[in-house]
């Protein structure tokens, strides 16, 4: 691979090893920060000396950045509790059957705007990629085990797809799939969201000539890898074969503006590392959530980064 062909670059070892030696706080409080003037997606029960909310969530979140189960998030909170107390002021750590209930009761409409409240402002003329990947889930599938009569080994998954700035690392869209579910259709989904972007770069599952103009629309350009047996045809969409004609007289060029897309690879490969690569509920709404919560302990994690290379004055990247 060329060097043309590859973002060679790593995070500022200045900024890296000062936001990763105190990680935990920062993540938790920047977290209660976010979750501060949200309007939550439930009201305590008056009776008694009920939880806020706004606690239990976090508490959710923290579980997923921790990689624990509910047991485990109560045990760890307990743990470095004086941090959280502080963080979401509070009296006391939720136990880990009001995190588990706290589970029912967060809607994944309210994970999303939580998401949203993670990107940070940026300049606009984002280049992006979009990819998806899949984490394994805790069954396997019920139907294929009934027709081979034996518990299947092999287990169901679920698609987590994303939209990502990769100059800010920023994830700006999530979309959670079943396994079989299409690239192609989830991906024009994200695009016609899709705001202030310059450029979007993506594999072959998402080639097609509507993605294309989906790009052109928003001015941006689209670099797509092509299937084998793609022509320059444009059939109504011009962006499609602007696209496939740049492609051909300008190769070393396109090819580097292509795969900008590995920047998502290493974004995917760093979430299930630190986030975990399977999912630990057993409801399919609650692994939704689950997929929903690692995009936003992710965003978290970038924002840190880009957050401190802003104090110090300097690039959150280094070229190597």
């Amino acid at each position: 691979m060329s060097s043309a062909s590859k973002d060679w670059r790593r995070v500022n070892p200045e900024v890296y090893s000062s936001v990763n030696r105190d990680l935990d706080r920062l993540f938790m409080s920047h977290l209660a920060e976010l979750l501060e003037d949200m309007e939550l997606p439930w009201s305590p029960d008056p009776r008694g000396n009920p939880h806020p909310p706004r606690s239990v969530i976090g508490a959710l979140v923290l579980k997923i950045y921790f990689g624990v189960g509910y047991d485990g998030i109560e045990a760890k909170l307990k743990g470095m509790k004086e941090l959280f107390l502080e963080s979401f002021d509070v009296d006391r750590v939720p136990t880990h059957s009001v995190i588990h209930r706290g589970m029912e009761k967060t809607s994944t409409r309210f994970l999303r705007k939580l998401l949203e409240k993670t990107i940070l402002e940026v300049e606009e003329d984002r280049r992006t990629a979009i990819d998806s990947s899949g984490f394994s889930t805790s069954s396997s599938s019920k139907w294929y085990d009934v027709r081979i009569g034996k518990e299947n080994e092999k287990k169901d998954y679920l698609k987590l797809h994303l939209l990502i700035d990769v100059d800010s690392g920023q994830v700006l869209d999530v979309r959670m799939t079943k396994s079989e579910k299409h690239d192609s259709p989830v991906g024009k989904a994200m695009l016609r969201r899709a705001w202030g972007i310059e450029s979007v770069s993506g594999d072959n599952a998402y080639f097609s000539r509507e993605a294309c103009t989906i790009v052109a629309g928003k001015n941006a350009k689209a670099y797509f890898a092509p299937s084998k047996n793609a022509t320059k045809k444009s059939k109504g969409h011009p962006a499609y074969r602007e696209m496939m004609e740049e492609r051909e007289e300008n190769p070393e060029e396109w090819k580097g503006a292509y795969h900008v897309r590995s920047f998502i690879e290493s974004a995917f490969a760093s979430i299930k590392e630190r986030f975990g690569r399977a999912l630990r509920s057993i409801k399919k709404r609650s692994r939704k959530k689950e997929l929903l919560m690692k995009g936003i302990c992710y965003n978290i994690k970038e924002a840190l980064y880009n957050l401190k290379a802003s104090e110090f004055g300097t690039s959150r990247w280094v070229e190597y």
